[in-house]
Formats: C-alpha cells, structure tokens, sequence
C-alpha cells in the first residue's frame, strides 16, 4: 500500500497511535497522566498524519491535542503550557497548509503570547521559531509590515542564543 520506508513507518504508527486513542479512559496511570499522553500521541499523531497529506484527519487529532492540553494547563498551574503553545503552533502549520490562513495567524498568535511567558528564563528557541511562523502567516494575509518585526525580533533571539551555543543555533541564523 505504501511506497518507501519513511510512508511504511508512518503508517505503523498511526495504526499504533489509533488504538493508544482509543483506550479506555480505566487506565491504572492517573488521570492526568493518561490525559497528557493522549495529548502527546494526538499531538504526534497530527504529525504523521500532516506528513501523509492527510490535512484533515491531522486537524481533528491536533485540535482534540489541543483541547487536553489547555485542560491540563488550566488544571495544573500551567505545567502543560509548552506543550500548549507547541499544539498551536502545530495547529497553525496544518491551518495554513489547508488555506484558512486567518485562523492560523489567530492560532500562532495564541502560541507566541504563550511562549512569551516563558521569557523570564532568557531567551527561548520555542518563542523564536513560533515568531518565525507568525511572520510567514503575516505575510500570507498581506501584513509586511508585522512579519517583518515579527521575524526581526526571531533572529534577535536565535542571535542571543547563538552567543550562548553557537552550533546548536547558528543554522537557524
């Protein structure tokens, strides 16, 4: 059915990721624990699935990711918050591949304000490249303007991070 290993590997794991799914919430881990690995399965799963082509199925596993994620960091004094903010950021991505451009910029908007919060610590690869996606989802609505500070200010911090290790970062230069 599916050509090459990257598709065969692919495959296997949404069939793996499915059933993981669609356990039965009676697991003997602890409700928070089973509700963040099922986030982190979907969350992968929307991975796979963007890899396939499959745009929509992808949609509906990132934003149910999306919604135990927001639970969990409601719920838990904002512990969930990067993985939060990483599901937008996936969800974002597979919005403006299917062409509801907007809605990903309101998305990826949510997922950079997050990821500001974060800032306290010094500067934050994952703030960095969620102003890069913001910027390109900028510029597919017309707003040079914003992108250009948008991405600006990605470099800036990819340039500060640089400093700190300069072979993890400087490609992203």
């Amino acid at each position: 059915m599916w050509e090459g290993s990257l598709q065969q590997g692919l495959y296997i794991f949404l069939q793996n990721a499915l059933i993981f799914v669609q356990l039965d919430d009676r697991e003997t881990i602890s409700s928070q624990e089973h509700q963040s690995r099922k986030a982190d399965v979907l969350w992968s799963l929307s991975i796979a699935q963007g890899k396939m082509g499959l745009r929509k199925e992808a949609l509906l596993a990132n934003t149910e990711a999306v919604s135990l994620y927001r639970v969990l960091s409601e719920t838990y004094s904002g512990t969930y918050h990067t993985q939060l903010a990483r599901s937008l950021s996936t969800q974002s991505n597979i919005l403006s591949q299917m062409g509801a451009r907007h809605e990903a910029l309101e998305v990826v908007r949510e997922s950079v304000a997050i990821y500001r919060e974060q800032t306290m610590w010094g500067p934050n690869a994952n703030l960095a490249w969620s102003l890069g996606n913001l910027s390109h989802n900028l510029c597919k609505v017309g707003a040079r303007g914003e992108a250009l500070l948008a991405i600006r200010e990605s470099v800036e911090i990819y340039r500060d991070l640089a400093e700190e290790n300069l072979h993890t970062y400087k490609a992203s230069l």
